[in-house]
C-alpha cells in the first residue's frame, strides 16, 4: 500500500493538489462530491454497456478495473489532502468489518443485496479512527 500511497502523494504534489485546511472541508466536499457523482455516472454507463451489449469478458473486466481504480485514487488523494493516514484508517475499518461475524463465527448476508450484516460482536470503527486522528493531528481535529 505504501508505494501506492507514495504515488498518490507524488501525483498530488505534481498537480498542486495542496493540503486542505479543516476549515475549508465543507467547501471542498462539495467539489469532491461532484467528482464522485461523475464516477458513479461512469459506473452506470459501464453497467448499461454490460447489460445491453455483448462485450468481451476481458474488456469488461478491464473497464471495471479502470473504473474502480479511478474511484480508489480519487478517494485516496482526497484523504491525503486532509493528511488522513488512510492506510491506518482502512486497517481499523477492516478490523471492524471482521467483527461482523455471527455468533457461530460465520458471515451473515442480507439475502437481497449480499451485503455483509453486523453480528453480535460488531464494533463501530469511529472511536478508534478518532483516536488515530487525534494522535496523528494532535488536538486540531477537535
Amino acid at each position: 500500500m505504501s508505494s501506492f500511497l507514495d504515488s498518490v502523494r507524488e501525483f498530488n504534489k505534481i498537480y498542486e493538489l495542496e493540503n486542505i485546511p479543516l476549515d475549508e472541508m465543507i467547501t471542498r466536499q462539495v467539489h469532491f462530491l461532484k467528482i464522485i457523482k461523475e464516477e458513479i455516472e461512469e459506473g452506470e454507463e459501464l453497467h448499461g454497456k454490460l447489460v445491453q451489449e455483448k462485450i468481451d469478458p476481458l474488456d469488461s473486466l478491464v473497464e471495471m478495473a479502470d473504473w474502480l481504480g479511478d474511484i480508489i485514487v480519487y478517494c485516496t488523494s482526497e484523504a491525503l489532502r486532509y493528511n488522513i493516514p488512510i492506510a491506518d484508517v482502512l486497517k481499523i475499518i477492516m478490523d471492524s468489518n471482521r467483527s461482523k461475524l455471527g455468533e457461530d463465527g460465520r458471515p451473515i448476508h442480507n439475502p437481497e443485496t449480499g451485503k455483509v450484516m453486523k453480528g453480535p460482536h460488531y464494533w463501530k470503527p469511529e472511536g478508534k479512527i478518532k483516536e488515530l486522528l487525534m494522535n496523528h493531528h494532535g488536538n486540531q481535529t477537535s
